[in-house]
């Protein structure tokens, strides 16, 4: 809107390196070990090191990193392709793949012999590091989350979801609808959905699988979306099908991550605040 591309380096998408960097520190180690100071310096360091002179780089100076190489690095025109480069200077693609041979060495080396030990073996399977979250207590911070449906949890998710819908609403085609409106129908969109959610939950009803929640519950988006679809023209209102399909299928995935990712984290939060018993 303001079309100032020196504003991006004030507001640096930061947080997208951060997720990475958290996640993968959790392959090996648990990242509740981090203290305050070393989370605050990860944050510092992505921030000034990596994401600014990367702002910079592409939306500041507009400067194309492949034309670069092949200009600065080969001496070749922009239009030469990869594989004609790579044919004509067969000693730098073998020192490159040598150099990432060394790095991913050197990193390994780096990561088993100076950084601390392991908490579980390197896994991508998130549930596997849940520890100190058993069923029970999953189930049991489900049911406290479902004791009450305008709280603190479902305002969250409607101001997060709703970011994100105005924010595709840019860039995604045939979006007439206002801001206040997008809003409007992605807090009522959410609000079926954890009425429903809360009511399976009292009746101590589980989902199989996330798959499953997803699948049921795009369901039944859609065919709130499909009753809009009936009812605005009634009030002189239209809805383009497929682009609200779209946003209906991202606010569906977006609440099923959330409802399935809370709990556990509720109940994490009560498993420190409940002293271990200790046995006599």
């Amino acid at each position: 809107m303001l079309d100032a591309r020196a504003l991006l380096l004030v507001f640096p998408n930061t947080f997208e390196y951060f997720f990475i960097a958290y996640e993968a520190v959790g392959l090996r180690w648990d990242p509740q070990r981090m203290g305050k100071r070393l989370v605050l310096g990860v944050a510092a360091f992505l921030w000034v090191v990596v994401k600014l002179p990367q702002e910079y780089w592409i939306h500041v100076a507009q400067i194309d990193t492949t034309d670069l190489i092949k200009e600065a690095v080969f001496g070749v025109p922009v239009e030469t392709g990869w594989g004609e480069i790579a044919a004509g200077h067969p000693g730098v693609v073998v020192g490159l793949g040598v150099a990432l041979v060394l790095l991913v060495a050197a990193v390994r080396w780096f990561v088993t012999q100076r950084l601390p030990a392991a908490d579980w073996t390197m896994t991508f399977d998130a549930d596997a590091h849940a520890r100190d979250v058993s069923a029970a207590r999953e189930r049991d911070a489900s049911r406290m989350l479902a004791g009450r449906l305008l709280d603190r949890e479902l305002g969250e998710k409607i101001a997060m979801v709703t970011l994100v819908n105005v924010i595709f609403a840019h860039v995604v085609p045939n979006v007439d609808a206002t801001g206040p409106q997008l809003a409007l129908g992605t807090a009522l969109v959410i609000t079926i959905n954890a009425a429903l959610s809360e009511w399976l939950v009292r009746r101590r009803v589980a989902w199989r699988s996330i798959l499953t929640e997803f699948l049921a519950m795009a369901v039944v988006n859609a065919a709130v979306v499909l009753a809009f679809r009936l009812l605005l023209p009634v009030g002189d209102g239209s809805i383009h099908l497929g682009t609200a399909l779209f946003f209906v299928l991202l606010v569906t995935l977006l609440v099923t991550l959330y409802d399935r990712d809370r709990p556990v984290h509720e109940a994490r939060v009560l498993a420190r605040a409940q002293p271990a018993m200790v046995p006599s």
